[in-house]
């Protein structure tokens, strides 16, 4: 009788991947409170490489919530891989598509969508099905990396992907 002495097949690493989910009443302090929620929480789980970035994507896409849709409670989705963030901001008017402004020379606001389509991994729409009635609007970010890098801020440079997040 002979033994074999086999190896172990190697099997694929699959991180762990962490889900988060905040909500924060729609109004003046929604922004500061997500962006530093979201912050606080990549420091705290290691991604505090993406933190910065993501503090002020969360502000953008939360001052959008809050200033153009009638939402009353703004949920906020974050889901941590190993060397990736993906934040989602659900708001309850999915008739609303996200839109870029002309962000004319001086004016204050305009920018968050340019923001967004500068400096993240992707980014992107997902509309509701059925009846649930809630869009959501998400980026991702890839830690050691820069944006996609969308040069200057033009509808077509910037047009979010569909779906996916």
């Amino acid at each position: 009788m002979s033994t074999v002495d086999e190896k172990p097949v190697p099997q694929p690493h699959h991180p762990a991947r962490e889900s988060y989910r905040f909500s924060v009443p729609s109004g003046s302090a929604a922004p500061k409170v997500a962006r530093e929620m979201v912050a606080r929480l990549l420091v705290l789980t290691g991604h505090a490489l993406a933190s910065e970035t993501a503090r002020l994507l969360v502000s953008e896409l939360v001052t959008n919530t809050h200033l153009h849709t009638r939402t009353r409670t703004i949920h906020l989705d974050v889901l941590l891989g190993p060397a990736r963030v993906n934040v989602s901001v659900w708001d309850a008017s999915p008739e609303l598509r996200p839109a870029f402004r002309s962000g004319r020379d001086g004016a204050e606001s305009g920018r968050g969508l340019c923001l967004v389509a500068a400096l993240a991994a992707g980014w992107g729409v997902v509309w509701p099905t059925g009846s649930d009635g809630w869009k959501r609007v998400w980026f991702a970010l890839d830690e050691g990396r820069a944006g996609a890098g969308t040069p200057g801020c033009t509808q077509a440079a910037g047009r979010p992907a569909e779906g996916a997040g």
